[in-house]
């Protein structure tokens, strides 16, 4: 019962800030990740350049692989002194 109710109350706080989003973003759509539900979209299908959900699609694959044991967290990642170098959205690589 308690999840029937969050997700009820997850459904309605989607409805009333989807007129906001709509107002603000450019583009955005919701799923429901066991489903692939579309719970909310907004220009879903407008083409943009990508942002910082590269960065949130390497931290999800890096997690996975740190859950499956492939990585450590002490493990180290190796950057050339190009992509260190490299200027705008940072990760603050040495």
């Amino acid at each position: 019962m308690k999840k029937l109710i969050i997700i009820f109350l997850f459904i309605i706080s989607i409805n009333v800030y989807a007129e906001e989003l709509t107002k603000t973003a450019e583009s955005a759509i919701l799923m429901e990740a066991s489903t692939g539900k579309v719970l909310y979209e907004h220009n879903a299908d407008t083409k943009l350049a990508p942002a910082s959900m590269t960065k949130m699609m390497t931290l999800l694959l890096a997690m996975e692989n740190i859950d499956s044991g492939i990585l450590k967290m002490s493990d180290k990642v190796v950057v050339s002194k190009n992509a260190s170098s490299m200027g705008g959205s940072q990760v603050y690589l040495e």
